[in-house]
């Protein structure tokens, strides 16, 4: 059953996978877009398309009330709008529509039947819309999903976006990859859903440590060209199905792009953010109630076969056999970089679908187990960070009893230490409430907007510098905002000239944010010229994802031409050959160093 909402103004709303909205004013484009189809935009003809085809499908009844209403005894006239900055059809002319009362009349039926009969047929309309859209929807995500090439293309993407180093060796690879090279893979592929044996020891793949602490570390992983696309393009084809039951705002499959695997982790974060606050900061919710949730080492405790038998009845004959295929690769890739089978690797596009469905699916479990409040609670997460709202009619702790007696189930366990149950809302004081916001790491007020030239610097300025006292100086975390296509320009400057030193010989951090911040140095001439005089770059750390980045970043930005003849010779005199080669430890960074050191300017 959809929820559509009658909202005022005549909207029918609809909010889910497709968005809609259909009211008078909806009709009345319709009709313009119908007599003026020489004007009309794509959008406005793609929109009379559907309506064509919803009214094939309406009922007799719905039908002619809607084509009476809104078409048959409406009128077309000159708008009495001179301005020449409104010059298209809509400001030209308007249309006078039909009243209910007169349609009533009409119809000789009493005004609340017309009310009654009107509403049945808007309600079918938009369901009927909605069905077309999910329709054509799902035909384009199975199309995309089930090209081996497209997901080629959304690796290559995603070695820039979502990895902790964009690898040379890996991109090259990717790029070169030729029509047979797909073709290879699509009959693997189509191999393995019959159920064929076929080999899938993983080989290549590069592990990096990211050092979040002096005592905590990360491995990430980086596959090769071949298991990135399988292992991505079996997952994404397995999880199609499931990916409704994900709830969750991180690392959504992107079924209907070309180009990425998932959508922007920017926007999800912001959505997510976003929910939080409307609980937060809105009075309507001060008597309702809040929890956190948190997951201990959520990726080391994933339990494959868990996955299996959670899905086991959930699957096709095909999907099965994909599903044990990416099992048996998973199993063999963790034990050869943990000596363990459980768990999935960090970095991989598929062992973050795979974790997504998997929680989603746990959390669809525990949420069934408390169905009689279901109506009274809403969570919402992101990766394993999860938030929960809900009355005073369920006990926070009997919603946090039933999380931890599910996830123990299936081999995970909470993380007590940044697991909390803060209370009533509406008794939350300002620490707890920012907390809850994750305020240290969404800043709004620096970000690119249509109006952001309208801030002048003193407020720039302000903004980062509470950002910066809040945080208590330099944090890495910083970097993939302050460095990214979000942030203003003017905030970028800023957090540069105050941290370049602490970034560049920082060991901590993620390779994503040191590539945004390397990218940023090399497309500005006059920093790096900075950077060189100064001879920051002796002390940056080698063997970690700043050093990585940093030789990775360089050589695209070669590639690129992002950087003059001048300035690349200089940088490999005077950072790139200083450079110890017997201290560096990874093949694929001594490989680059040596290609970089012998290039020919």
């Amino acid at each position: 059953m959809r929820n559509i909402i009658k909202a005022f103004g005549g909207r029918y709303i609809h909010q889910g996978k497709v968005n809609t909205v259909i009211c008078p004013m909806f009709f009345k484009q319709i009709l313009l877009t119908k007599n003026y189809k020489e004007q009309a935009n794509k959008e406005l003809l793609n929109n009379l398309r559907y309506f064509f085809e919803v009214m094939k499908r309406l009922d007799t009844e719905d039908k002619t009330l809607i084509y009476e209403k809104y078409f048959k005894y409406a009128s077309i006239q000159p708008s009495k709008d001179k301005s020449p900055y409104h010059r298209d059809i809509y400001n030209l002319y308007v249309v006078k529509q039909l009243s209910n009362e007169k349609h009533a009349l009409m119809m000789k039926i009493q005004p609340q039947e017309y009310r009654r009969r009107l509403d049945k047929a808007l309600t079918n309309y938009i369901n009927i819309l909605i069905d077309i859209k999910e329709e054509e929807l799902r035909l384009n995500e199975v199309s995309l999903t089930a090209d081996c090439s497209i997901t080629i293309k959304k690796e290559i993407n995603y070695l820039f976006s979502n990895d902790e180093v964009p690898v040379v060796s890996v991109f090259d690879d990717l790029k070169h990859m030729t029509l047979y090279d797909s073709k290879r893979i699509d009959e693997n592929y189509n191999k393995i859903k019959k159920g064929e044996s076929l080999e899938n020891i993983p080989s290549n793949f590069i592990l990096f440590n990211r050092y979040e602490t002096d005592e905590k570390s990360r491995v990430m992983v980086s596959l090769s060209a071949y298991d990135r696309v399988m292992t991505s393009h079996i997952a994404l084809n397995i999880f199609y199905d499931l990916n409704n039951s994900f709830k969750s705002f991180s690392y959504n499959p992107n079924y209907l792009s070309n180009e990425e695997i998932f959508y922007p982790w920017y926007t999800s974060w912001a959505n997510y953010l976003g929910q939080i606050r409307k609980y937060l900061e809105i009075d309507l919710y001060s008597d309702m109630f809040v929890l956190t949730i948190d997951i201990k080492n959520f990726y080391d405790s994933i339990d494959f076969l868990g996955i299996y038998n959670l899905l086991d009845k959930r699957l096709t004959l095909e999907q099965n056999n994909l599903l044990r295929y990416l099992i048996n690769y998973n199993e063999k890739l963790m034990k050869l970089i943990r000596n363990n089978r459980k768990g999935v690797p960090q970095g991989p596009a598929y062992a973050r679908i795979i974790a997504e469905c998997f929680l989603g699916i746990l959390i669809d479990k525990s949420l069934n187990e408390l169905s009689e409040y279901r109506g009274d609670i809403n969570l919402y997460r992101y990766v394993d960070d999860i938030i929960i709202f809900h009355r005073k009619s369920i006990n926070s702790k009997k919603i946090f009893d039933t999380l931890d007696s599910i996830f123990k189930m299936y081999g995970l366990d909470i993380n007590l230490e940044k697991s909390i149950i803060y209370g009533e809302i509406g008794k939350l004081n300002k620490t707890q409430k920012d907390s809850l916001l994750r305020s240290d790491n969404f800043q709004y007020g620096l970000r690119v907007t249509n109006y952001s030239y309208l801030k002048d610097e003193e407020y720039i300025r302000e903004k980062t510098n509470r950002i910066i006292t809040k945080k208590g100086g330099f944090n890495s975390s910083d970097l993939s905002f302050f460095f990214s296509k979000y942030a203003d320009d003017r905030a970028k400057a800023m957090y540069f000239s105050r941290f370049v030193s602490d970034i560049i010989k920082s060991k901590f951090g993620r390779g994503s944010g040191f590539q945004l911040f390397y990218k940023y140095l090399f497309e500005n001439e006059e920093k790096l010229l900075f950077c060189i005089e100064r001879n920051y770059f002796s002390e940056i750390p080698y063997n970690t994802v700043n050093f990585s980045s940093l030789l990775a970043t360089f050589f695209y930005a070669i590639q690129e031409r992002k950087i003059s003849k001048d300035i690349q010779h200089l940088f490999i005199e005077k950072a790139i050959k200083k450079i110890n080669i017997e201290e560096i430890e990874g093949k694929e960074d001594k490989s680059l160093i040596l290609a970089l050191s012998n290039l020919v300017i």
